[in-house]
């Protein structure tokens, strides 16, 4: 009886069935075009897809393979490769054949980059064993026949079409013991009739020797390039040589590029180095003779500069390159630099001449002999080294021979300022050019560079999208910086700005970096001193003030650490004078703003506004914080004491038209050609980019010798169109409260694109002290307790014009109070001339009456006495109600549009107007008014004996005088000659 199989057995023959069935698959294309497919899709950067891929114990065949990365593509209709699959895996890689024709490579103008990937750790520095140990193969080659032919299209400059190269590379025989070769053919053609070059083909041999399956032993490329075309007629060539060999006694290398012709050529390249045994240092030279017009006809349309490179030299390593030295002379000359960049056009031709000997052992540099020349239509710059110099660039320890003596010498005999215009953009620059001299030195171990003549750059203009900045500027300045390993430091003393013999202004800087890594804090500290006309009349300031006279002087520190940054500075504006002349206040204080990374601000300004022995102090605090296209703003002003006066003295430095200062920043200087920042038609308002609030706590405003306030808060709330006064408060010092509100709108599209309104109230003003300042024993011409209302209304094209623009209606109210306009020195003159007649009067009366035995009066007497008492009356008049109506409107007097006073007796009503002359005082300036009176009582009975009233009474009881009559003078001694004139004539 058999015996069934074990289960054992059955299972390894599943699993011989399955490993047999995975390598059949193995072997099927499909499968294998998968897997292709799946490597080529992990592939960074790249776009590859492919139609079939076979590989079989004997050959590789790919077809349609397709690859896209970021500059080039590659299409690759079909490639066989025919070699041992076996011995490969042996590492026995034998390539019979490797056939690829009908590919094309594309190349792209403009690439653009890979992504950065994972960066792999920077491996140890080995020692060099020369070029050969580099080239072993890691597995045993033969190549016996190589056949590949394909297209490269590649972009022309200056955007002419692409060009289209034909490559075939062909041979073989590489292998131990034979040897190799391969030629390479390239014919390119380049299209277009204007082209300089049409054609250009390159025919090279590359010989490959190898002395086992693994090592080469000399490796040999020439190549000749020859070129034709519209600018080279008659043809231009090229001829390369390179080779390394590995002989007994060690490596030599060489390359030799050179242009042949019937008397030899002549050398452009000339190089050859050589490692002994590979453990000797690695020594050669070096030998430099190219211009542009040599390699042009190979650049493939490319266009070049003119230059011309020069120079000769030695070399030297040993194998780990931790000892290497450079010896040698070169000369390089450069112009028609514009074919790179069109600004550098204004850089011209460039020439640069060196000597040098430099070398380098481990983390020390070493400055053995340098000289260096730059020079362009004229000498511009020499550098020389003194002495030896050695430089730890790890440490940054500087050792020299002598250290009394200098290290290098540099003079800058006239750098042109011109050769800045490339980097600049928008910015154009003229003037220079650029004048020095320095000395670098050592001391302690610190490199020191020092300015031993001052830096000079003359006539220095600046403009800006063709708007000129700066005009014919001079600056001069002594230079002093310095490096050690504690960190560097650098000083501008002796700064000075002129122009056209005046000097604008004076500047010295230090700043200094502690060594130890970006991180750590910059300082800097200055000092300025500014001839403030002088400054101001350049071009960048133009209408930004109207100064005669004045200086500034400003200490400042600053430390920034990463992108913060905090500046401290005390600032002080003295003997300041307004185009006429005219004294202006003094203003000192501090600054302080901090820059947050992140981009908030954090200020603080006091400061404090002296003139003619009143003194302002204010502190401005602000904190701004970017909120997207903006910058939200929480600022408050508080102080002690405002004299509004001197803010609008200074305010007077605003030329017509044009604002001193803006919500939301200072007001942006106008230049040549340039619209004013708030003139009309511009998009948004000019404090379009700030939102916010601005909160105010006052404790003493005074606007002026009769109006002062206290405890003044509020707040104004800040969008892009549009600042809102919420509710300012105040009292005055008799307890008046007043309160205001308001608006300034922006709107674009207007003609007159600002609108401003404002309400205003007060409750218990009384205008005593204004309407009888400083007059001993003299009453006003009104007392009492007003309430005010009023609205203030205006639209002007720009900032500047709203106060001349705006207009104010005022409504004034009293009930109850004590009205001493009739109290003047005429009136009461006359009163007295009329109680002296009827006294005189009365005696005579009385004497005639006892003699004659009559006692009738007389009409005249009667007469005089009604003048007397109705004068009297009117000396001082207790009121019921007092309105006064008044327009202020821009350059004109103030309009009473309705004056009415009220009391038991007396009805006073009437209109005119109140002057408006700067710098008088409101109880002096000149009134006019017309009047109508009506009366009742004891004084209508007066003015009937005097038969100054019309017939009828009104409603009231009121009956009024037969005329009207004018009042003039000022509010602090006011004229009736008019109305006694309506009384009569003068009593005698």
């Amino acid at each position: 009886m058999k015996k069934k199989p074990s289960r054992l057995l059955k299972i390894l023959a599943a699993l011989v069935i399955l490993m047999a069935l995975v390598v059949a698959l193995a072997f099927l294309p499909w499968v294998q075009t998968m897997v292709a497919r799946r490597v080529l899709a992990g592939l960074p950067d790249t776009s590859a897809s492919v139609e079939r891929v076979s590989i079989g114990l004997g050959h590789i065949n790919v077809r349609g393979l397709t690859l896209k990365q970021p500059g080039v593509s590659v299409a690759l209709p079909s490639a066989e490769i025919k070699m041992s699959l076996p011995g490969a895996i042996r590492e026995r890689v034998r390539i019979e054949s490797l056939v690829a024709r009908g590919w094309t490579v594309e190349l792209a103008a403009n690439g653009g980059s890979p992504s950065a990937g994972t960066k792999a750790p920077p491996e140890a520095s080995r020692p060099f064993e020369g070029i050969f140990q580099l080239l072993r193969f890691p597995v045993d080659l033969t190549v016996d026949r190589i056949d590949l032919a394909g297209e490269v299209v590649f972009p022309q400059a200056a955007g002419g079409g692409p060009g289209r190269a034909e490559v075939v590379i062909q041979g073989g025989q590489i292998g131990s013991g034979r040897d190799g070769r391969v030629t390479l053919s390239a014919d390119a053609r380049l299209p277009g009739a204007d082209a300089p070059v049409s054609e250009v083909s390159i025919r090279s041999v590359i010989a490959v020797a190898m002395d086992s399956p693994r090592t080469i032993r000399s490796l040999a490329v020439s190549a000749d390039a020859a070129a034709t075309g519209r600018q080279f007629p008659n043809g231009a060539r090229l001829s390369a040589r390179a080779s390394a060999a590995h002989e007994a006694n060690g490596e030599d290398y060489a390359l030799n590029i050179s242009l042949p012709d019937a008397n030899g050529g002549r050398q452009l390249v000339d190089f050859a180095a050589a490692n002994i045994d590979g453990s000797a240092d690695l020594t050669g030279r070096w030998t430099l003779d190219i211009r542009d017009t040599d390699v042009a006809p190979f650049t493939l349309g490319l266009a070049l500069p003119a230059f011309s490179v020069g120079g000769e030299g030695t070399f030297s390593s040993d194998r780990a390159f931790s000892r290497t030295r450079a010896v040698g002379r070169l000369a390089v000359s450069l112009d028609k630099l514009a074919v790179l960049e069109p600004a550098l056009a204004a850089v011209g031709a460039l020439g640069l001449s060196a000597d040098f000997d430099l070398s380098h052992r481990g983390d020390a540099v070493r400055v053995n002999r340098f000289a260096a020349t730059l020079a362009g239509g004229a000498p511009v710059a020499t550098v020389e080294a003194l002495q030896v110099i050695e430089l730890d660039h790890n440490t940054g320890a500087l050792k020299v021979a002598e250290p009394s003596m200098g290290l290098a010498r540099v003079v800058l005999q006239g750098l042109p300022l011109a050769w800045a215009q490339p980097f600049l953009g928008d910015m154009a620059v003229a003037g220079g050019p650029v004048r020095g001299e320095f000395v670098a030195s050592a001391q302690n171990g610190c490199f020191v560079l020092r300015s031993t003549a001052p830096v000079e750059l003359p006539r220095l203009s600046v403009a800006r999208d063709g708007h000129e900045l700066v005009r014919a500027l001079d600056v001069s300045a002594m230079l002093t910086a310095g490096y050690s390993p504690a960190g560097w430091q650098a000083e501008l003393s002796d700064i000075a700005l002129t122009s056209e013999g005046a000097t604008l202004a004076t500047l010295s800087v230090k700043a200094a970096q502690p060594s130890g890594g970006t991180g750590l804090p910059v300082t800097a500290a200055g000092k300025l001193h500014a001839n403030l006309p002088a400054l101001l009349a350049q071009p960048a300031a133009a209408g930004l003030l109207t100064l005669s006279r004045g200086v500034a002087d400003v200490d400042f520190t600053a430390t920034a650490a990463g992108k913060s940054v905090k500046v401290d500075a005390s600032y002080a504006f003295a003997d300041l004078a307004a185009a006429g002349a005219q004294p202006l206040p003094g203003i000192a204080g501090n600054l302080r703003v901090d820059f947050a990374d992140g981009g908030k601000i954090d200020a603080q300004l006091p400061l404090v506004i002296e003139h003619n022995s009143r003194k302002s102090d204010v502190e401005l605090t602000a904190s701004i914080q970017p909120d997207g296209a903006r910058y939200a703003v929480n600022a408050q002003l508080v102080g002690n004491e405002l004299y509004m006066e001197d803010v609008m003295l200074l305010a007077a430095l605003a030329p017509s038209g044009q604002t001193p200062a803006t919500t939301g920043g200072a007001a942006k200087p106008t230049v040549s050609g340039t619209a004013e920042p708030n003139a009309p038609g511009t998009a948004t308002a000019p404090w379009d980019a700030v939102s916010g609030r601005l909160n105010l706590a006052l404790k003493k405003v005074v606007y002026n010798a009769d109006i002062e306030v206290r405890d003044l808060t509020g707040s104004v709330q800040i969008t892009p169109a549009l600042l809102s006064v919420e509710t300012l408060r105040a009292t005055l010092p008799d307890g008046c409260e007043a309160k205001v509100s308001g608006s300034l709108k922006y709107d674009a599209a207007a003609a007159k694109s600002y609108d401003t309104r404002a309400d205003i109230e007060m409750s218990g003003f009384n205008p005593s002290s204004v309407l009888a300042p400083g007059e001993a024993g003299r009453k006003p011409v009104v007392e009492g307790k007003f309430d005010i209302k009023g609205t203030l209304s205006g639209k002007s094209a720009t900032l500047g014009e709203i106060a001349d623009t705006a207009t104010a209606d005022l409504q004034l109210t009293s009930r109850g109070g004590t009205f001493h306009g009739f109290n003047t020195t005429a009136l009461t003159g006359y009163v007295g001339m009329a109680q002296k007649t009827v006294s005189t009067a009365t005696k005579i009366i009385n004497t005639l009456g006892s003699l004659t035995g009559l006692g009738k009066g007389n009409a005249d007497l009667e007469r005089a006495r009604a003048i007397a008492d109705t004068v009297g009356r009117l000396v001082e008049i207790n009121f019921d109600q007092l309105n006064v109506n008044a327009a202020w409107r821009p350059g004109q007097d103030i309009t009473v549009t309705d004056l009415s006073l009220i009391s038991p007796d007396l009805r006073l009503t009437g209109a005119g107007s109140l002057g408006n002359a700067q710098g008088v005082r409101l109880a002096r300036q000149m009134i006019d008014l017309n009047l109508n009176m009506a009366v009742r009582g004891d004084l209508a009975a007066d003015l009937r004996v005097l038969n100054r009233l019309k017939n009828e009474a009104d409603a009231l009881g009121y009956t009024p005088l037969v005329e009207a009559f004018k009042v003039d003078g000022s509010l602090l001694q006011m004229g009736w000659a008019s109305f006694t004139k309506l009384l009569g004539p003068k009593p005698e």
